[in-house]
């Protein structure tokens, strides 16, 4: 399929009608109600190439399916951003990943009301009233009505087999076959790909984090079975830890955890800490570290070897945490110190 420039499409249509259209000072006229039945028409007389798909296009997007959908996304697609921009999060734990996921799914149920229809469709209809655009739907005016049996007329019908219902129109039919279909995809969708037992064992690893043994119950038994994990010692050693902090430090971090819980003293609770941390929220970091590997060695940097390869990539994927933390005078004194050179360098 030959590729269309869009810029070339609206310019070279747009520019041919507006030489088209003749401005003669004559006597005013009654306004016109739409001006977009004149433009089509206009450019059905247009000559040009571009001028057929301007009219197709037109004519898709006036399309009651095209607006309504249009509308129903919008707003789905708003609340589902918000869930993606913070499972994006460096910072965000498993736990608070799943509460995040189950408050979008409450929400998207809740959307399924009729008020937060009634304002959708105040919204289409609104739209679709200035731009002249018809809501009725085409596909259920085409269908045959059901006839009444004329036998029947005379008496009381309690029960019918095989009977349909009467066709929907409007407001009904927009809410019970596209709206309500739409929301329920999407929900049975995050449900699938959100089962309960991944949201179980994501809670567990976060209680595991507070050193609580029965809340991470789930996440021990998970793993205890490769790592041979001896249940009485681990929970020994995690209300030893625990104590210890709220002993000797109140509003103890993971970073304390990581210093304290050593491999010797805690064989058990360092394997399954080590494997906690391990697992992602999200494979957004992992796609990061593949673009910025893309951006370090590109088609100029061919011959760079692993290591120096692998510490630029480190350096780039945590550049909030390089800036922090490593001042660039400090590396340049480093660099100084490496190797003897023909110039001495001064700071």
């Amino acid at each position: 399929m030959k590729r269309l420039d869009i810029r070339t499409f609206f310019s070279s249509s747009t520019k041919n009608i507006s030489t088209n259209i003749e401005t003669e000072p004559s006597e005013p006229t009654e306004p016109i109600e739409n001006p977009e039945n004149n433009d089509e028409e206009e450019i059905n007389n247009n000559k040009n190439k571009y001028a057929i798909e301007a009219v197709g296009l037109l004519k898709g997007i006036k399309k009651a399916q095209f607006i309504f959908n249009l509308f129903v996304f919008h707003d789905i697609l708003l609340t589902i951003d918000l869930l993606s921009q913070t499972l994006q999060k460096k910072n965000m734990t498993l736990g608070q990943a799943t509460s995040a996921i189950n408050g979008v799914i409450s929400t998207l149920q809740d959307k399924r009301s009729d008020k937060s229809f009634k304002l959708l469709w105040d919204n289409i209809t609104n739209f679709s009233k200035k731009f002249g655009i018809c809501l009725n739907n085409e596909e259920s005016s085409k269908k045959r009505k059901p006839v009444d049996n004329q036998r029947l007329n005379n008496s009381l019908v309690t029960s019918t087999i095989g009977s349909r219902e009467d066709n929907l129109t409007g407001e009904k039919y927009w809410k019970a076959n596209v709206y309500n279909t739409i929301i329920d995809n999407i929900t049975n969708r995050m449900k699938t790909r959100f089962s309960d037992e991944s949201q179980k064992l994501a809670k567990s690893i976060d209680n595991f984090f507070i050193l609580d043994f029965d809340g991470s119950l789930e996440f021990i038994e998970y793993y205890s079975h490769n790592l041979k994990i001896k249940m009485d010692v681990l929970k020994a050693e995690m209300m030893i830890v625990n104590n210890y902090f709220n002993s000797q430090i109140k509003n103890w971090t993971i970073q304390d955890l990581l210093s304290t819980v050593t491999l010797e003293l805690y064989p058990n609770l360092h394997n399954l800490l080590q494997v906690a941390l391990s697992i992602p929220v999200s494979s957004a970091s992992c796609e990061r570290s593949f673009s910025a590997m893309r951006r370090i060695k590109n088609w100029l940097r061919t011959s760079m070897i692993q290591n120096r390869f692998s510490n630029l990539a480190i350096i780039h994927i945590e550049n909030e945490l390089v800036k922090t933390s490593i001042e660039s005078k400090q590396i340049l004194e480093e660099f100084v110190k490496c190797g003897s050179r023909r110039i001495q360098l001064t700071l």
